[in-house]
């Protein structure tokens, strides 16, 4: 594939007389360095307590992103240095990078695009296919190959085939997939087809259905799919289902969502929304928050935000997810049994402005989460922003975490937080926080406090961004669109730059 790959852009430069030799190339780019040094929970010392379970943790990464772009043909890639820490060695069995890691070469002959390399895509709503990279979760699901488009006015014609990389948390996987988008004025149709192959996953056909209709203030939108995967025994389907409505008049707007996802397997390729809000307040982020199990999960929201006043907006939320339950019905509901790994949500919050510039920001909420652990769980949370002296800001954040373990005999325990930030310019912040806790068993892991400081200052009219990171760091669940892996709790220095060119 690769050696295919280049020879088909060799021969577009050629045709082109040579990308070099073009007068109106311009150029995009931008590197991200971050380096860490100071020490982390080992795994595989789980015997013993902290400090003691701790080792050194040596981790650099920068990624030097370049792009050409002249006319209707566009060239780049990424550079990538990677060096990772010992623990995410043995955990993530990651290894050392030197090497450019993705390309591509870009051509637009309307109306038709090619892409030819690495690519990321969503389509719809992710049922059927859902290519893309977060390097902070070790994930990436992007194809090397190509990718063909066709923009026929309200239609679109798409076809694509390409390989994953092997890599933490996805294997690889040969994709080969079509799709057919109508879209007259507001309203869309889509159709698609994928063919996933692997060592890991057997042999999987997707084909899905998609719409987003507007009428008024009404939005309804979802994808529905039916999956087919070749066993050795026999063929096995599976099915999954995600829709929506958006409600907005006066200010408010109302937003339902059901998901029904019964694909029996699942490949890393189709990554479907949650219905459940995965970035709440930190303290919850250091305790098991809900991980979506895509093979086998159904689940609803509903969400109502708007104005109560000029200055006031509200939002009230709530959400269920289990596993499918033995009592299923024609339409599938999330059940509140504990055995069916079940997670319910729900929280309010206020955000309001005074006229003097200062911002009130409050939030109340519960939940109870039975999939790897059974816990109940009710929180606040009080942020205040202040102006200083003039253009400067000061903001105050509390937290408060009570839970009740289930797991152990309903044993209750106590976090907290406590941060301050100050902005004294645009181009500069400091924050500092401390958390806390009573668990005498997260206390034997991590400790019983974790106190940060982190300065950020943004140079040569922003084109640098400097972060740096010093203290005690919780650990827990990092996810991002329904992915996570677990972070080890770090103590030490953290230096992050971003550069645009």
């Amino acid at each position: 594939m690769n050696r295919l790959l280049l020879a088909l852009c060799a021969c577009c430069l050629l045709n082109l007389t040579a990308f070099a030799q073009l007068e109106d190339i311009e150029l995009d780019g931008s590197n991200q360095l971050r380096f860490d040094n100071g020490r982390e929970v080992d795994t595989r010392r789980a015997g013993l307590e902290y400090p003691d379970n701790t080792i050194a943790r040596r981790f650099v990464e920068n990624r030097l992103r370049l792009d050409l772009f002249s006319g209707n043909f566009r060239l780049g890639g990424r550079y990538l240095y990677f060096r990772p820490s010992e623990a995410d060695v043995d955990q993530f069995r990651l290894t050392d990078q030197n090497r450019f890691d993705k390309r591509y070469f870009e051509a637009t002959f309307d109306p038709l695009q090619l892409r030819f390399g690495h690519f990321s895509d969503l389509w719809a709503s992710g049922l059927a296919l859902s290519l893309f990279e977060n390097r902070d979760l070790y994930f990436d699901s992007e194809l090397d190959g190509v990718r063909a488009q066709v923009n026929a006015g309200s239609v679109k014609l798409i076809g694509l085939t390409g390989k994953t990389q092997a890599g933490a948390l996805v294997p690889e996987i040969k994709t080969t997939a079509g799709r057919i988008e109508l879209s007259p004025g507001k309203e869309h149709l889509g159709f698609s087809y994928v063919y996933h192959d692997s060592l890991q996953n057997p042999e999987t056909s997707v084909a899905g259905v998609d719409w987003n209709f507007t009428r008024g203030p009404v939005n309804v939108y979802g994808e529905r799919v039916w999956n087919e995967q070749i066993l050795t025994g026999g063929d096995e389907a599976g099915h999954a289902t995600f829709v929506g409505v958006v409600l907005s008049r006066w200010g408010w707007s109302l937003l339902a969502e059901y998901a029904d996802y019964n694909y029996g397997r699942a490949t890393q390729i189709q990554n479907p929304p949650t219905t459940f809000r995965e970035v709440g307040p930190r303290l919850l982020q250091g305790r098991e928050p809900h991980v979506m199990n895509v093979p086998d999960e159904v689940g609803a929201q509903i969400e109502l935000n708007g104005s109560l006043a000029e200055n006031t907006f509200v939002t009230g939320h709530f959400n269920a997810n289990s596993r499918h339950s033995e009592d299923d019905e024609t339409i599938p509901l999330p059940t509140l049994e504990e055995k069916y790994r079940a997670y319910w949500d729900i929280f309010a919050n206020v955000d309001h402005s005074f006229d003097g510039g200062q911002q009130l920001f409050v939030e109340l909420g519960a939940n109870e989460e039975s999939a790897a652990i059974w816990q109940e769980r009710t929180w606040g949370q009080v942020r205040a922003t202040f102006p200083f002296r003039g253009s400067q800001e000061l903001e105050f954040e509390v937290e408060q975490l009570l839970i009740t373990d289930k797991s152990r005999d309903d044993e209750k325990y106590h976090d907290m937080l406590y941060a301050v930030s100050w902005v004294p310019s645009p181009t500069l912040s400091l924050y500092l926080s401390v958390q806390m806790t009573d668990d005498e068993e997260l206390q034997k892991r991590e400790g019983d406090a974790w106190m940060s400081g982190e300065v950020a200052w943004q140079l040569a009219a922003g084109k640098h961004r400097a972060i740096l990171f010093y203290g005690t760091e919780r650990g827990g669940l990092k996810c991002s669109n329904g992915v996570c892996r677990q972070v080890q709790a770090f103590s030490g220095l953290r230096f992050t730059l971003e550069t645009s060119l």
